[in-house]
């Protein structure tokens, strides 16, 4: 019984592996911290995004910046996702996006509306 239990727990985990296997370059990219200035388009308003280079490490970095002169903190970004979240207090505005190269897209929330905004350098 305990051999049939482990060939079929071993079948298990055979297929779920097949099924889930991606070679290592389909996985995200990782993205470095994307420190500096970036031109900034969040629904039609323009103007500079600032992130302050910071501490980080691969799960996440906090990090401090300005959008439109205001200050935003604290700066979460996700080096294996490109993930980056940040927080405008003066506007109460969420903001949420992804890195890739040179390029941000996400979105925002401004109260209760979720609008896009982009950034590049």
């Amino acid at each position: 019984m305990k051999k049939q239990l482990f060939l079929v727990l071993a079948a298990v985990l055979a297929i779920f592996s097949i099924l889930t296997w991606q070679p290592l370059n389909a996985e995200a990219k990782s993205q470095k911290f994307p420190a500096g200035d970036w031109q900034v388009d969040a629904n039609n308003f323009k103007g500079v995004l600032h992130f302050a280079p910071g501490f980080s490490h691969e799960a996440a970095a906090m990090h401090y910046g300005t959008i439109f002169g205001d200050r935003i903190t604290p700066i979460t970004f996700k080096h294996s996702t490109g993930e980056i979240r940040f927080f405008r207090p003066k506007a109460g505005q969420e903001y949420v996006g992804k890195v890739d190269g040179n390029q941000i897209t996400g979105t925002f929330s401004h109260q209760g509306k979720i609008y896009n905004w982009r950034a590049w350098r």
